[in-house]
């Protein structure tokens, strides 16, 4: 016998009218095995008909299967009434594609961050909501289902545990790199609790005391970001509102290499306050004049610069340029990795070519 000798169909023990045929993959005759692919059904009750062209109709009451799904468990069950809060949901057969099972508490979305078969995180979107409630925590199946919930659903949305009353940015000479300072009060101390994002990435969080918390600025698309969010472990703090946007003042922190040709050379410029979408990028002298024949934006902080054929001496006063205006360089630390020299005299030059093959 072979899986062509078999046929498999799917049938619901809740409703009747309900059957689905089922793909054999394979059968052992040795062994007495059939290998049937089930693709997932909705939850219920059911039976697998199984039928073979020798064997007949298969006793279907030991091929019952119940296809089930359920919370068990949920951590963090209250948080700020703003929204924000950061939620581990446990249960059995979730997906590991985090658009199936999207996740409701009351009536704001907690947008999924990870999942597995067990374990779904996401993160309770803005809910502009003025006072405190109590809701239920909902999961939805990919057939829009709800998860039964076995374990407590309720969430308990309350007054923020911080209070957020300024933000403010700096260039550290000290460290060569962007710092915002957030001040407020009721701040945790540890500072895996407190996390800055700026264009959806995660910056690095420096300091963590009651009033006042330091991040460094790791990513930015651009000099102005509108997309900022202070997270902390109950959510978003009181006064967050006011403090969804970041201006960063771009830096000149080196250009590599120190010295090049005149005919042109191609340099990497860095810096802080600038990133891939930020216009105008380049690099000028103290008249003006730009000395760039060509920028590449590389990443946050970071572009190349093919230099014009020009001569451009060591005592030479570069700034870092933005469609914004042009700011100085910034490294204390070594102001020398900002200096650049390009002179024909230390310039390679060609004297003559020849043919050395006419393919």
């Amino acid at each position: 016998m072979d899986k062509s000798d078999f046929t498999a169909t799917l049938i619901s023990r809740d409703d009747p009218d309900f059957f689905r045929p089922l793909y054999v993959m394979d059968v052992d005759d040795a062994t007495k095995t059939v290998v049937i692919k089930f693709p997932g059904a909705e939850s219920g009750n059911y039976n697998i008909a199984l039928v073979g062209k020798v064997v007949g109709r298969i006793d279907k009451v030991p091929l019952a299967i119940t296809v089930t799904s359920s919370v068990t468990s949920i951590s963090h069950a209250s948080g700020s009434l703003h929204g924000g809060q950061l939620m581990t949901i446990g249960g059995v057969n979730f997906s590991n594609d985090k658009y199936d099972n999207p996740v409701k508490v009351g009536d704001y979305w907690c947008l999924v961050q990870t999942t597995s078969p067990t374990e779904i995180t996401c993160r309770i979107m803005e809910t502009f909501a003025t006072e405190i409630s109590t809701v239920n925590t909902l999961v939805f199946l990919r057939t829009s289902e709800e998860a039964k919930a076995v374990a407590n659903n309720i969430f308990d949305f309350t007054e923020p545990l911080s209070a957020m009353t300024a933000m403010d940015n700096a260039f550290d000479a000290t460290t060569n790199k962007q710092v915002v300072t957030l001040t407020g009060t009721g701040f945790p101390t540890d500072t895996a609790a407190v996390e800055l994002m700026i264009d959806d990435v995660k910056q690095t969080t420096l300091t963590s005391t009651e009033t006042t918390v330091t991040f460094s600025i790791d990513h930015m698309l651009d000099e102005t970001s509108a997309n900022v969010q202070v997270y902390f472990p109950d959510g978003f703090a009181t006064g967050y509102a006011d403090f969804k946007s970041v201006t960063v003042t771009p830096t000149l922190v080196s250009i590599s290499p120190s010295s090049g040709s005149a005919g042109g050379t191609l340099l990497t410029v860095t810096g802080t306050g600038f990133g891939e979408s930020t216009q105008g990028l380049g690099l000028v002298l103290e008249s003006g004049d730009d000395i760039c024949e060509e920028v590449k934006a590389t990443g946050y902080g970071t572009f190349t610069c093919m230099t014009k054929v020009m001569e451009i001496e060591s005592t030479a006063v570069l700034q870092l340029k933005s469609a914004t205006g042009s700011y100085a360089c910034g490294n204390t630390i070594n102001a020398a990795e900002c200096s650049y020299e390009q002179l024909n005299a230390s310039s390679p030059e060609l004297t003559g070519a020849t043919v050395d093959s006419a393919t």
